[in-house]
């Protein structure tokens, strides 16, 4: 039996301003690499990427072009492909063809752009040593705002396939791949400013492992960089169970994560206030001096009894029992025997010992009346002698 599995490795190059703008210029692993030409329409600032000013094409299709090259020393075939580009749950830009996960997706259509990438080579076979320029088309969406679309090319790394052997006797063939990916990013108008919204927050068990997940919804333009700070306090004892302070991200315009904090610190089950600090700056074109917006947010989170059940304790997590817990368990021992069994126990005890002195009484009088008897009978004799 043969399978055969593709593994690719997905490098995400770039995710905006976390990539250097000479980074595509260099040749990939593997002797492929693609170099987006500069359009009229780009950002002269960028040169790895496609940072167009679309604010006056709207609804029309543009032309787009990539310089494709192989430096390998045999021939090389890469397949160009149009993605979406959604956030990761940490944070970041990441190309996907569904454009939802377990922890991320998308809010609305406008960031859904994979079908505006049109006129895609399927592929293009390079030999030795060849260099070539690929055209494709764009259709721009006819609304405002920022739309990300992902461009992917794919190609063979010139290793033989990987063959091994499974418990059925069977074979599985592996084919390696590398999968590389450049954003293109379209800005029709700089929406209003429209604060990330924090929806809720609630706690998650996953592996043994406890999390706070934060609901963050982008409804507006490419958030350039933004900050969680989180401080969960315990409301029973006000003590602060742990604190902290992601570092900036990239988020998607018109997307959504559940941001994950790991707990870290000693948990026990009850309530916890979530106070949030959540620092954001949009991407508002050649505004570097923007500053970041910084707002409070309180939300609250409970650790129900069963959880704690659920969870591995390690050097930064230890479950510790509540107070409360501990003071209930001290008064049922001092406690001890409710009294009301022992009224039970006093009243059987005292019906037990009169029902014995009402024995003793009766045997007693028993006795005398047959003594008294045994005496009338013994003078009736001698009267009669």
């Amino acid at each position: 039996m043969f399978l055969l599995l593709f593994t690719s490795l997905m490098l995400l190059v770039p995710q905006l301003a976390l990539a250097d703008d000479n980074n595509n210029n260099e040749e990939n692993e593997g002797g492929v690499s693609m170099i987006p030409i500069e359009h009229d329409l780009q950002n002269p600032d960028i040169s790895s990427w496609y940072d167009l000013d679309t604010s006056k094409h709207k609804g029309e299709i543009i032309t787009l072009k990539a310089r494709v090259s192989n430096s390998a020393n045999d021939e090389r075939t890469i397949v160009l492909e149009g993605t979406n580009v959604i956030t990761v749950q940490n944070g970041g830009l990441d190309f996907v063809d569904e454009p939802k996960t377990t922890y991320t997706g998308v809010l609305d259509d406008r960031a859904v752009n994979k079908d505006n990438l049109i006129g895609l080579p399927k592929k293009v076979t390079l030999k030795p040593g060849e260099e070539r320029e690929v055209e494709f088309d764009v259709r721009v969406p006819d609304e405002g705002g920022q739309f990300l679309a992902g461009l992917t090319y794919i190609h063979d790394d010139g290793e033989d396939d990987i063959e091994t052997d499974v418990e059925d006797g069977g074979s599985i063939q592996i084919k390696q791949q590398l999968r590389f990916a450049t954003t293109i990013l379209m800005t029709n108008s700089y929406e209003e400013r429209v604060e990330v919204d924090v929806k809720d927050v609630k706690m998650k068990i996953e592996h043994g492992t406890p999390r706070i997940l934060v609901d963050l919804d982008n409804h507006s333009s490419m958030m350039e960089s933004i900050i969680v700070g989180y401080e969960v306090v315990s409301r029973e004892t006000g003590e602060v169970a742990f604190e902290g302070e992601s570092s900036g991200f990239l988020m998607a315009p018109h997307t959504y994560i559940q941001y994950p904090i790991s707990w870290d610190g000693n948990l026990s089950a009850g309530e916890y206030d979530v106070n949030i600090t959540l620092k954001q700056k949009m991407n508002y074109g050649d505004d570097e001096d923007e500053e970041l917006t910084s707002r409070s947010i309180k939300k609250s989170v409970t650790v129900e009894e069963e959880q704690l059940d659920e969870i591995d304790e390690d050097d930064n997590i230890m479950i510790v029992e509540r107070e409360s817990d501990s003071n209930d368990s001290k008064d049922e021992k001092d406690e001890g025997t409710p009294m009301w069994v022992w009224y039970i126990v006093g009243a059987i005890g005292l019906l037990v010992i009169t029902l014995i002195i009402l024995i003793i009484v009766l045997v007693k009088r028993k006795k005398d009346d047959n003594k008294q008897e045994e005496v009338s009978e013994g003078d009736n004799t001698d009267e009669l002698g």
